[in-house]
């Protein structure tokens, strides 16, 4: 489902890039317009992921541009902000959601049960003895993964990593090889871990949006 929203978001951005001069006269600014699409990208990925929190925040912010660009209502930005404080609240305390009000991955015994950074940078640290497979999303931002602790269960491990507009930076044990299968539209990707004849063997396999992935040696 997020492959599809994702999908149809970047063809409508790249119409409305292309397209500015033939469309219709609605008196919005191009950026304002790419705003509001963005967000309502967002705002339909936390809401196809259940994401009670994450959908409020962005389908609000989505609501204040589409008000202030055509009136919808007749209510101040503070006042809407403050509405939906309330029903956030209010849905919080009649069903507990646990997921996180940006990422949208949900939480247990205070952690996260999810692999995503959205708008922020952060690192992540995959030190199992036996790994086989992880996963690593970033939008619109950046993450570090360190296997500088890690061992292969077999011979091969798996990571799939999806990046849109971000950059990702893997830092992997120099004895292991590599296969690289990543790839995507306007992203690049450079390795900078020497090729080895050693049993151990990472694939990395995804899919990049405007993104970099980088590997280095540990």
């Amino acid at each position: 489902m997020k492959k599809y929203i994702l999908g149809i978001g970047l063809l409508v951005l790249s119409a409305l890039v292309l397209f500015q001069d033939q469309l219709p006269d609605f008196s919005i600014p191009l950026w304002r317009l790419v705003l509001m699409v963005g967000v309502g990208v967002l705002f339909l990925e936390r809401v196809s992921k259940k994401a009670v929190n994450g959908a409020f925040v962005y389908g609000t912010w989505l609501f204040i541009l589409l008000n202030n660009q055509f009136k919808l209502v007749n209510i101040g930005t503070g006042t809407i902000i403050l509405g939906a404080v309330l029903a956030c609240i209010g849905i919080n305390i009649l069903f507990k959601p646990k997921d996180n009000f940006v990422t949208g991955y949900f939480i247990e015994d205070g952690r996260y049960q999810g692999k995503g950074t959205v708008f922020s940078s952060s690192n992540r640290y995959i030190s199992d003895t036996d790994f086989v497979s992880d996963s690593v999303e970033v939008t619109f931002g950046s993450v570090n993964v360190y296997f500088d602790h890690a061992q292969l269960l077999g011979e091969r491990g798996t990571l799939e990593v999806e990046g849109v507009f971000s950059s990702i930076n893997l830092y992997v044990p120099s004895d292991w090889n590599l296969v690289i299968e990543a790839g995507g539209p306007f992203s690049g990707v450079e390795n900078h871990l020497r090729p080895r004849s050693g049993e151990k063997t990472l694939v990395v396999t995804g899919e990049l949006v405007f993104s970099g992935l980088k590997i280095y040696p540990v």
